[in-house]
């Protein structure tokens, strides 16, 4: 599994001593080796450089043929990489749910990320 996500390198490696982005693909390599059906993903991307977000992509992409993945996250940019369908969520429920370039386009979901209000009701 550590060889899978690219992290082979760091198996005699103490964990604490590793950098956030490094711990975050060693428990995901953890969470693989029981093979799991579904496999859910709070904010992986963050903290990581553009080289572990982009590794971590291609890994969730390959995960995603075999199981089924939901992913958490406000970095759109890994979003891009990762996902066909964006659901976005605000206020407990569901505003958006759209191709991602539509959701990235969408002046509402613009505001909402940009910590304005907007204007749910319309």
């Amino acid at each position: 599994m550590l060889e899978r996500c690219g992290v082979q390198d760091l198996a005699k490696r103490e964990v604490g001593l590793l950098s956030h982005g490094q711990r975050q693909l060693i428990e995901l390599a953890m969470v693989l080796a029981a093979e799991p059906e579904l496999v859910l993903l709070d904010e992986p991307a963050a903290g990581m450089t553009g080289e572990e977000r982009d590794r971590l992509a291609g890994l969730v992409k390959e995960i995603a043929s075999h199981a089924s993945v939901i992913v958490v996250e406000h970095d759109m940019q890994f979003i891009r990489q990762i996902a066909k369908l964006v659901t976005v969520f605000h206020r407990g429920q569901v505003f958006a749910e759209a191709p991602v370039d539509d959701i990235m386009k969408d002046p509402k979901v613009q505001e909402i990320y940009l910590g304005k209000a907007a204007d749910v009701a319309a």
